[in-house]
C-alpha cells in the first residue's frame, strides 16, 4: 500500500460516513500513518507490513492504541471513532423460504 491508496481509502471512508474531517497520510520509515480530525475525534492509524503479516494501529487521542490485523477491524473501530451514529451493518446469507 502506498500513502496514496491509504488516503483514497480513509477519504472513501469518511465521504461514506458523511464525516467531515482533515486527513493527512505520511510515511514513517515502512509504515504509513494517517492522522484524522473531525469533530467527533482525532485518530491516528498506522499500516505496516511485519514478518507475520499486516498489522493496522488505530488510536484515538488519550486513547490505547490498538492492533488489527485486518482492514476489516480498523474500519470497525474507525466508524465507532468517527461516526458511531452510524452503527454496525452486516449482511446475512440464509436459503429463501420460497424454495
Amino acid at each position: 500500500m502506498n500513502p496514496a491508496e491509504l488516503e483514497a481509502l480513509l477519504a472513501g471512508l469518511l465521504r461514506l460516513w458523511q464525516v467531515e474531517a482533515e486527513l493527512a497520510v505520511s510515511r514513517n520509515g515502512e509504515a504509513l500513518t494517517a492522522r484524522i480530525e473531525s469533530e467527533a475525534a482525532a485518530v491516528t492509524v498506522e499500516h505496516s507490513v511485519q514478518p507475520f503479516g499486516t498489522v493496522w494501529h488505530v488510536q484515538e487521542d488519550s486513547r490505547r492504541r490498538l492492533a488489527h490485523p485486518s482492514a476489516i477491524g480498523m474500519i470497525r473501530h474507525l466508524r465507532q471513532a468517527l461516526a458511531p451514529e452510524r452503527g454496525a451493518a452486516r449482511v446475512v446469507f440464509a436459503k429463501g423460504a420460497s424454495e
